[in-house]
Formats: structure tokens, sequence, C-alpha cells
């Protein structure tokens, strides 16, 4: 043991620790975690509060995937101490890192920023990792320190007309009593969680609903109607009865034979929600279980529901085109690509009222769209290839609450020039 040292070298530059080989230390570095941030902090005190703001792509989390456990640690003299929930980690307003919010920690005195050689030096260290499902977190697309929440408070004299649309960006600049502790405000994000005061026709619809339902979701529509009336921020809900959901990364369908179970399907409103990817308009995980939380108040106990988002299922076109004398190809090749994408997902342009469970895609339709294209000579040839490799002249979803999307676009510029009438006759 005395005439060997082992000294793991670290991702980050100029990082490394000294192994006690007494220890039985591995030959390499260790990492468990499947994902990991680490957070590098300058000009913090130790044994202070420190309210970090998580502001996160919130519809890009995987909500087919299973919760991700996050570890929160910090960093003192080249070891990971983690930090406990609810005494350290005082809460976690970002709901496991699915959605935007503030994380307030109480600062350990045993962090420190030197004798670190594991991370860079002059920095205080906090990580936060899972070991598994990491693509259930949501992608962060940025982090700030001593931040804090408003609430808007309004009298009868506010117009309240402006709820329907989130405050914007760097509005609030000032405290209304001014405090010397604090330097400086900014609001660098739109807000969130406005809500119009209820509509007088909206009134006799609600009261309506709710005579007939009770407060207790027993049939189809109930559920249905109970997501839209308290979560007005998603567009379109169904609720589909005798199906267990199961999750669409390792499965082609939902088990749709199956007593006792259900499934309600809902779509964000893309007036409100930004979703991560357009063409598959996704409502954030912990929205999924603020509606599972509501209906489990009104249903029965004895029925097995679980809350989801559509299945996306992507079509693949493949086509062979002839464009107009004089047509720029590369350009309108590119354009042609999004012209068909955009037909198949008409609510990426704000068409959200197409955006419909179980809609079927028909040939004739996408050769009529194409041929109507300005730029277009005619198509030579065209292939749609649906889920399960479908062909033919419709694709349909594969199960109650798919919706046919866009895949890939594979176009074939045809250059061959017609041949002349003497020609074709010899031919």
């Amino acid at each position: 043991n005395s005439d060997i040292e082992i000294i793991h070298l670290y991702p980050y530059e100029n990082t490394s620790k000294w192994e006690d080989i007494n220890l039985n230390p591995n030959l390499l570095p260790l990492f468990k975690d499947e994902g990991t941030l680490f957070i590098g902090i300058e000009n913090l005190t130790p044994g202070n509060n420190l309210s970090l703001l998580f502001q996160l792509a919130e519809a890009t989390a995987d909500s087919e995937a299973d919760r991700a456990e996050l570890e929160w640690h910090y960093l003192s003299n080249n070891e990971w101490i983690r930090l406990r929930p609810e005494f350290e980690l005082l809460s976690d307003d970002t709901d496991g890192l699915t959605v935007s919010g503030i994380v307030p920690i109480a600062i350990p005195d045993t962090i420190s920023n030197r004798n670190n050689t594991v991370m860079p030096e002059g920095l205080y260290w906090i990580k936060v990792g899972a070991e598994d499902n990491v693509e259930a977190v949501a992608e962060t697309i940025s982090i700030h320190t001593q931040a804090g929440r408003a609430t808007a408070e309004l009298s009868d004299e506010n117009d309240k007309g402006r709820l329907d649309k989130p405050l914007e960006a760097e509005k609030i600049s000032k405290l209304v009593k001014g405090d010397f502790n604090v330097k400086k405000i900014k609001q660098p994000y739109p807000s969130v969680g406005g809500r119009l005061p209820e509509g007088d026709g909206h009134y006799y619809t609600r009261v309506s609903e709710h005579l007939k339902h009770k407060g207790r979701a027993q049939l189809l529509e109930d559920y249905e109607k109970i997501v839209l009336e308290g979560f007005p921020e998603i567009f379109k809900a169904k609720c589909i009865s005798h199906t267990m959901g199961l999750s669409g990364n390792e499965y082609r369908r939902d088990l749709e034979v199956a007593p006792g179970f259900i499934v309600v399907a809902v779509i964000p409103d893309l007036n409100i929600l930004q979703s991560g990817n357009s063409l598959q308009p996704k409502a954030p995980v912990s929205l999924l279980e603020k509606i599972s939380r509501h209906l489990r108040s009104t249903n029965s106990p004895f029925a097995r529901m679980k809350v989801m988002n559509p299945r996306y299922e992507q079509i693949k076109v493949c086509i062979e085109i002839r464009f107009k004398k004089g047509t720029p190809e590369n350009f309108y090749t590119k354009q042609l690509k999004e012209d068909i994408a955009h037909f198949l997902a008409p609510w990426y342009l704000g068409d959200t009222d197409k955006l419909a469970f179980g809609q079927e895609i028909y040939y004739s339709d996408v050769v009529g769209f194409v041929e109507g294209l300005d730029y277009v000579d005619y198509i030579v040839d065209l292939e749609l290839r649906g889920p399960c490799k479908q062909k033919g002249l419709v694709i349909s979803p594969l199960t109650a609450r798919s919706i046919l999307t866009a895949g890939e676009v594979c176009v074939e510029v045809n250059k061959q020039e017609c041949l002349d009438e003497t020609e074709q006759n010899v031919v």
C-alpha cells in the first residue's frame, strides 16, 4: 500500500481527489446519478438562507416516465453532504423540478469554498441529482438567487380584465414602500396564475353543470366538465373508461380491456401554457397531478384513475415532387417540409380547434393540399406511413387518447424533363 497512490480525476478542469488506499477505494471515480445539476455560488454567507428561483421549461418533463427522486447535497471539505428535507431544504415549490418555482435553503455553517478539489475552487457548491428517470425533470431555462414571490391584490377600482393575460416581464421595478435592505427589484419573467372573474354567461353554465353532476364524477362527461371548470389552462379533456393507461415510452397501446380503470387525457391551452414541443403539446407533470388530486376528491374511491397527456403518433411522409419552372429548389424543398408539417399539425400555427383526439388523416387531403401550393407543379409519388407501419388511404390513431401529428417529411425533387409528343410516340 505504501508504494501506490490513487488520485481520481474529476470532469471539471484541474479537479481531482486523493484517495486513501487503505479504505479500498474504487479504481475510477464513482458517479451513481443518471443526471446531476451543479450550482456554484459566490458571495454566500454560510448559516443564512438562500432562495433559488428555477425557471423551467415545464412541458419538457416526460409525463410518461416515473417520477425522479431528487436528492440535494452541499460540498464541504471535498465531501458531498445531504441537505435534509424540511430542515435545511425548507421547501420545494418546483415540485421535483417539474414546474418553475422557488427553493429556499438554510445553508449549513459547514459549507466551504476552500479545500475542495473535486469542484472548481472559490465557489460554494450545491448539487441536485437523480439516480434514474431524469427525463421526468423539466429542462432548465435559468436559475436566479435572492428570489421572492409577489401576489397581485386587486381592489374594486382595478381593471380585472387584464388578468386575461400575464403581466409582462420587467413591469415590476420597485417596492410600494421602500426598504433600504433591498437594493433592486427585477421581474425577469411574466406572471403566472391569473384568472378572469366569472362572466355572467358562464355562471349559468357552471351552475347547470354542477346541478347535473353535483360535484361528483360518475359519468364520463362529469370527469371532463369538472376538469375544464377547475383548470382553465386545459383546452380539452377526454375520459376513457375500461382502459389502463400505459407508458408511451414502453408500450404502443394502452390496455383497453381493463374494467375499473379510467384514463383522463388532457390537452393544454397553448394560449396559456407554453409547450416544449409545439407539434406535441403536453401539460406539465405537476398540472397532471393537481388534476388527479382534484378528481380523486370527487370520484369513487374504487375507481382506478390516471390523468395523462395524449399519445402523439407521428406520420411519416415520403413525397416525390415536381416544382414549377424557375422555382429555387433548395428553398422550396425546405418550405414544402414545413408546409406539410403544419398541415398535419395545424395547431402549430395557432389553429387549436383542430387539436382533437382520434382524428384520422386522409391520403386525398394531403394530395389536395400539396397540389394547391403555388410553387408545386405536380406530385410524382406520395406515401404516408402511420403508427405500426400503417399505409393506405386512411391513417388512423391506435388508441382513444392518441393524436396524429407530423413526423419526418422526406422530399425528393423530380428533375426529369418531360418528353415531347414525338419522343413519347416512339417510346
